[in-house]
């Protein structure tokens, strides 16, 4: 049985049983799609979505746009929809999604099944979408190799989503130990990183969305300033029809 969603109150997109048919979940990587989007979790699943929209929103059309771990596909439509890509490749590892993926979006971007690890810094682009799903400053042994590998490209823009939110009031002082300054709320937190990346790249935030578990990142050159953006738990980002 097909089941359909609508993404940002715009959008619809079909769903098939092999997303959400519980014998078909072989491995750990599929358990947030069957968890999240078909379970009791699905306002996370709306605003996070409704998080990224925001961030991708004003970012320029006819670009190259490169997104990794591209999941079932919510940011895809957005930065098709949006951003009209003139070149759009979306980089996924479990077979489901690259299923689902095709389906939606074969002729109008290329879908790689791959780890998306092994190609940061492989594939040029103006726009680099990291839609990862445990992100934090306390991966900083990838912290800075990811980053360097995608700005020898010079991008427009990075995203990023960054899970630091639901782990705050646990890891405050290691945040604050690796970000070299004294960090009391998930604002002194964008606020540090936005200075770590302006220091060492010239490159800081132009825009940051919250959300009740995690934070998007709109990384960009020179921004003019920093905007921070709530977004509600009944954003509409995802419901189903």
């Amino acid at each position: 049985m097909k089941r359909t969603g609508l993404i940002c109150n715009r959008w619809e997109m079909e769903f098939e049983d092999y997303l959400h048919n519980a014998e078909d979940f072989g491995h750990v990587a599929n358990i947030p799609y069957n968890h999240y989007l078909f379970g009791k979790k699905l306002e996370l699943v709306s605003a996070s979505t409704f998080s990224a929209y925001e961030l991708l929103k004003g970012l320029p059309k006819k670009k190259r746009v490169v997104e990794f771990f591209g999941g079932v596909g919510l940011q895809s439509t957005i930065i098709q929809e949006l951003l009209q890509p003139i070149d759009h490749t979306i980089i996924e590892n479990d077979g489901n999604c690259i299923r689902h993926l095709n389906d939606n979006f074969r002729g109008r971007a290329t879908i790689l099944q791959a780890n998306a690890f092994d190609y940061i810094g492989a594939l040029p682009g103006d726009i680099f979408s990291l839609d990862w799903n445990s992100w934090t400053v306390l991966h900083q042994d990838k912290l800075k190799s990811v980053f360097e590998l995608l700005l020898k490209y010079d991008p427009l823009a990075i995203i990023w989503f960054d899970t630091a939110k639901s782990y705050f009031h646990l890891n405050r002082s290691k945040y604050s130990k690796l970000l070299g300054m004294e960090l009391s709320t998930i604002r002194d937190y964008s606020e540090a990183l936005f200075s770590f990346f302006e220091r060492k790249y010239n490159y800081g935030f132009s825009k940051v969305a919250y959300f009740s578990k995690g934070t998007h990142f709109l990384l960009v050159p020179n921004p003019s300033k920093l905007e921070h953006i709530e977004i509600p738990r009944s954003s509409g980002g995802f419901r189903w029809l």
